[in-house]
């Protein structure tokens, strides 16, 4: 598959998974349906299946993004808190 393709199928999940994460945001998991994701960006239910899978392969997905943005967070802190204690240690060597 060529590039551009390839990154148009990327941008397409995005904005599927974008609209799909909104939805169940709003109506919660159970209301969410493939057939209104499918309408929302005017595409074919055979699509959405085709780029994203199972209603329950689109929920993991989801949930595998939140638990990145968590781990980044929780590292991006883990980090500040070591450089802050590594400073911490160089001060007060430096001070004695």
């Amino acid at each position: 598959m060529p590039t551009s393709l390839c990154a148009n199928k990327a941008l397409r999940k995005e904005r599927l998974l974008s609209i799909a994460r909104e939805l169940i945001s709003n109506n919660g998991f159970e209301a969410f349906t493939i057939n209104e994701l499918a309408s929302k960006e005017q595409l074919s239910i055979p699509t959405v299946h085709n780029l994203l899978g199972k209603k329950s392969d689109i929920f993991e997905q989801l949930i595998v993004e939140i638990v990145e943005v968590v781990d980044n967070k929780i590292m991006g802190i883990y980090r500040t808190y070591c450089t802050y204690r590594i400073s911490a240690h160089l001060t007060r060597g430096v001070a004695r």
